[in-house]
């Protein structure tokens, strides 16, 4: 589960990244 965890918030992490470009 925290492997899930993990993948999202990394997910989450690069959809920020393309909307603040």
């Amino acid at each position: 589960m925290a492997n899930y965890l993990t993948l999202t918030l990394r997910r989450t992490d690069i959809c920020k990244h393309i909307l603040m470009s």
